[in-house]
């Protein structure tokens, strides 16, 4: 929530209890409530007006979180009850993500383009058709050999003779 949003809530607060005009230390402080406690605009509101209906106690921002968290416990978000709904199936995992990936800006990896030749290389000792590898030299994956984008410059050279 922005200070204007949490401005607004305290001068709803402000008409119940007489409180004073806040100052730019209450707003940074409710501003931070806010943000703790993940609150909407409107589910702070309803809990101010759900508060002085029941309670004549000074409200605080703890008086707000409590009430919020209360209101989704019992209100799941329909989102949440449509994915446990349905059944685990991978392309429908794989549907959800995919939405989840767009709506958030994620952007897909692209695979790197293995190249592949038609003759054996002599630095790797590749077989045709298979891409040319190296050797890890270091740590705990020491001694694997792992596929290269490109080819051994010896065996293009390889190509280029044939």
């Amino acid at each position: 929530m922005n200070e204007d949003q949490v401005k607004a809530l305290l001068v709803l607060a402000m008409s119940y209890d007489n409180r004073k005009m806040p100052g730019q230390a209450n707003v940074v402080a409710w501003v931070e409530a806010s943000e703790r406690g993940r609150w909407t605009f409107e589910s702070a509101r309803e809990a101010i007006l759900a508060h002085y209906a029941e309670e004549t106690a000074f409200i605080m921002p703890g008086h707000i979180t409590a009430r919020v968290r209360k209101q989704r416990a019992v209100l799941p978000p329909p989102q949440r009850m449509a994915i446990e709904a349905a059944p685990a199936e991978p392309r429908r995992i794989r549907s959800i993500i995919a939405g989840l990936a767009k709506e958030l800006g994620w952007a897909k990896k692209s695979q790197p383009v293995v190249r592949t030749a038609p003759v054996q290389c002599p630095y790797c000792h590749s077989l045709p058709d298979k891409p040319c590898v190296r050797v890890i030299a270091t740590g705990h994956r020491r001694g694997q050999h792992v596929p290269i984008e490109n080819l051994h410059q010896s065996r293009v050279d390889l190509m280029k003779e044939l």
